[in-house]
């Protein structure tokens, strides 16, 4: 019973972020691919920066986003699979939102600082 809980929760946070990334005003699948090529992290390159590290910074930022907004997919289509045991689409489900908040807590620590 703790578990299904725990998938519920996990559910309604990624379907409110793929709510408010897809359907809300200025939002979709243009805004969602254009954010995944900029990133959500933003890079600052200080004064002995090369052009191969903002290079490398700015394929991490894009790699992170596209683990985010895979990570939001999953947690809203993964319970639709019937075929899947109840067990994993509730695991699946709980990592994926985890990850998901994980992401985006990280990303407001790395553009605070």
């Amino acid at each position: 019973m703790k578990i299904k809980g725990l998938f519920y929760i996990s559910f309604s946070i990624c379907l409110l972020q793929f709510i408010i990334w897809f359907f809300f005003p200025f939002g979709g699948i243009y805004t969602v691919v254009s954010i995944i090529k900029e990133g959500l992290f933003l890079y600052k390159p200080s004064g002995k920066t090369t052009q191969n590290q903002i290079n490398l910074q700015h394929i991490l930022s894009s790699a992170g986003t596209f683990i985010y907004f895979l990570s939001v997919l999953s947690g809203c289509i993964f319970p639709l699979f019937y075929k899947l045991k109840n067990v994993s689409k509730f695991k699946i489900t709980i990592i994926s939102a985890l990850l998901s908040i994980l992401i985006l807590v990280s990303v407001k620590i790395v553009n605070t600082f």
